[in-house]
C-alpha cells in the first residue's frame, strides 16, 4: 500500500507542477485557479509544450495511459470515478455541493460523450482547429493537425491500451 501512496503523491505532485507550466491543461481538467494564466490561441502558444513532452516523455507516456484509462473506466462505470475518489482519499476539500453533483455529472457526460475511449485523438484537435481558423488565432489556410498537435504519446498509449 506504500507504493501505491507514494506514486499517488508523486502523480498529484507532477500534475500540480503540470498545470503551473500549462494552464490550459488545468482549465481543461476543470480546475480554474490557472484560467487568468490561459495563454492566447497562438501558433507559438501550441508548440510552447513540444519541449516538455520531449524532455518528459515517460511521465508522459505513462500520464497519458492513464488518462486514457480513467475514461474508458468512466465509460463503463460513470460512479467508478467517485468511488475511487473516495477509496483513495482524493479532493478532500471538495465543497459538499460540489460532491453531490459528481454522479450526475459524470453520468451525463459519459451519455454526451465528453470522456472519449480514444482520448479525443485528432478528432478533438480538428475541433480546436476549426474553432482556432474562425476566431482568427490561426491564419493559415487548410491547417493540419500535425502543424499544431503532437500526439505521438496518445497514438502510443492507444497502441499499447488496444
Amino acid at each position: 500500500m506504500a507504493g501505491n501512496q507514494d506514486f499517488d503523491e508523486r502523480l498529484d505532485r507532477g500534475f500540480r507542477e503540470w498545470v503551473k507550466l500549462a494552464p490550459e491543461v488545468a482549465t481543461f481538467s476543470g480546475l480554474t485557479a490557472h484560467d487568468s494564466r490561459l495563454p492566447p490561441a497562438t501558433r507559438e502558444a501550441l508548440f510552447a509544450r513540444l519541449e516538455y513532452l520531449q524532455k518528459n516523455q515517460a511521465a508522459v507516456q505513462v500520464f497519458v495511459e492513464e488518462l486514457v484509462r480513467v475514461n474508458r473506466e468512466i465509460n463503463k462505470n460513470p460512479m467508478s470515478i467517485v468511488e475511487e475518489r473516495k477509496k483513495l482519499g482524493l479532493l478532500k476539500d471538495l465543497p459538499a455541493k460540489l460532491e453531490e453533483e459528481l454522479p450526475t455529472y459524470f453520468k451525463e457526460g459519459v451519455a454526451g460523450g465528453i470522456f472519449p475511449n480514444d482520448g479525443g485523438a485528432e478528432s478533438a484537435a480538428k475541433t480546436d482547429l476549426e474553432f482556432f481558423a474562425l476566431s482568427g488565432s490561426i491564419k493559415k489556410e487548410n491547417p493540419k493537425v500535425d502543424d499544431y498537435w503532437h500526439l505521438a504519446p496518445l497514438k502510443a498509449a492507444l497502441s499499447r491500451l488496444k
